[in-house]
């Protein structure tokens, strides 16, 4: 994924944000991972079909999903349970949403399937290759971390 295309995803993802927590994130340094983990304890992630395949991670701490949710689901969450889990899978489809709209903005047309939670850090995440991991920091809320691990297939290069 060249510098260029990343930085429109992570201005889809920032306008997600925006839009859907009332807060816009700053990016923090890209950085290449050879090999994707989780990063945090709570990890959303969606597989990526379509001219790419591959996945889209989120990840956050527990205190940022909590208040993620929270936020979403209007009242306190103070424990991470299966109505913060949605929440936070909700709010991950929408962010993967946004991503799919700039590809095919891009003429990378690509489906996400739905979102699965992943609880625990340092968990690995099979990849068609190495990933991009750009983090947002979202005033009140905390960082979550998008790691994006796309590759072109070869069918669609030739389409």
């Amino acid at each position: 994924m060249t510098a260029e295309l990343m930085t429109k995803v992570a201005e889809a993802a920032i306008g997600m944000c925006d839009v859907v927590l009332g807060r816009r994130p700053s990016p923090g340094a890209l950085e290449a991972r050879a090999r994707l983990v989780t990063e945090q304890q709570i990890n959303a992630m969606g597989h990526v079909t379509g001219t790419l395949e591959g996945v889209l991670l989120y990840s956050m701490s527990v205190a940022t999903a909590d208040k993620i949710a929270s936020q979403l689901l209007g009242y306190p969450v103070v424990t991470f349970d299966h109505r913060a889990a949605a929440a936070i899978g909700d709010f991950s489809s929408k962010l993967s949403g946004s991503i799919a709209g700039s590809l095919l903005l891009e003429g990378l047309p690509v489906e996400v399937s739905g979102t699965e939670i992943i609880r625990g850090s340092s968990v690995p995440v099979v990849t068609p290759g190495p990933a991009l991991v750009v983090p947002l920091n979202i005033p009140e809320l905390g960082s979550i971390f998008i790691s994006i691990a796309l590759r072109r297939l070869s069918h669609a290069a030739a389409a």
